[in-house]
């Protein structure tokens, strides 16, 4: 639980969680700590007395005990209680940015637990340059898009889409095209493109249809490419991502795949809106990889 997430809004939230779990009959503990990889560890360190994790917040939240879910084999719940909660949106959890709606999500992740309704979905698998791997659940990239989200990790007194937007036009100021080296579907290539993104689910940024065609359940992963473009030209492609209509553009490419090597030199790799490293990055698909309470797709 990120009792920040959401604005503020999950520490609120907390006090209702802990009562239903309760008059539900649910046991639970809350574990802390002073990092998500300190949590991790003390998670770990006792996964015999867990029969399920639940995160309670954002992305971040949830991309934290995905980690656990994803080394355990123990199920995940997701109670959304951030400012994007893409993670949920593609699962098909109830997800929405005030009180009530975060109440909706508890409630749902309730009802599910207590009819053992959980289903298996994919996740991305990936190795970064320092050799640590990652477990990434809805849409990942090195380049551009990394470079809006280390902008948009500093700009916590925005929610959701908006911060996006904001750190977008801030990264624009100084952008150049990035050069890139990948093998892919047996092909070794080099080239230089605006926006390199892998989809596991279809959504960034709070519900920006990034990879449109991407499901979280169809074992394979999805790579949108912008090619290499002018500012002006990406500026005028961008706001079609909210409908997904971007990808018709003829700078736009999109293909998928179930592996991938890709390095772009000195770049940062975000997943689900987190920091996990530099390139280059090695990536898999994970068909069915974590359970799910209460998806609905």
């Amino acid at each position: 639980m990120n009792r920040k997430a959401g604005v503020g809004r999950t520490e609120r939230l907390a006090e209702y969680i802990f009562a239903e779990f309760a008059s539900n009959s649910i046991p639970y503990e809350l574990v802390e700590g002073n990092s998500a990889d300190d949590v991790i560890q003390k998670v770990m360190n006792r996964i015999s007395d867990f029969s399920s994790i639940v995160a309670v917040g954002g992305d971040g939240s949830v991309h934290t005990a995905a980690q656990i879910a994803y080394e355990s084999g123990l199920p995940l719940g997701i109670i959304a209680a951030g400012s994007g909660d893409d993670v949920a949106r593609v699962c098909g959890l109830p997800h929405g940015r005030n009180y009530e709606a975060t109440k909706v999500s508890a409630d749902h992740f309730v009802a599910a637990y207590l009819a053992d309704d959980k289903t298996p979905v994919d996740s991305i698998r990936l190795r970064t340059s320092d050799d640590k791997e990652h477990t990434v659940m809805a849409v990942m990239s090195a380049g551009f898009d990394s470079r809006v989200n280390a902008n948009s990790a500093k700009m916590t007194y925005l929610k959701g889409t908006f911060r996006y937007i904001a750190a977008l036009f801030k990264t624009l100021r100084s952008f150049k095209p990035i050069d890139y080296h990948w093998k892919f579907n047996g092909e070794e290539k080099k080239f230089q493109a605006m926006v390199v993104v892998i989809g596991n689910g279809s959504m960034f940024g709070g519900g920006m249809k990034v990879c449109p065609a991407a499901h979280i359940k169809d074992g394979e992963f999805d790579l949108l490419i912008v090619n290499k473009i002018s500012v002006a030209t990406l500026l005028r492609i961008f706001p079609r991502i909210f409908k997904g209509s971007h990808v018709t553009h003829p700078e736009v490419r999109e293909l998928r795949g179930t592996k991938l090597w890709i390095s772009a030199p000195t770049e940062q790799v975000w997943g689900d809106g987190e920091y996990l490293g530099l390139t280059p990055m090695e990536i898999e698909i994970k068909p069915d990889s974590i359970h799910v309470y209460g998806v609905r797709l």
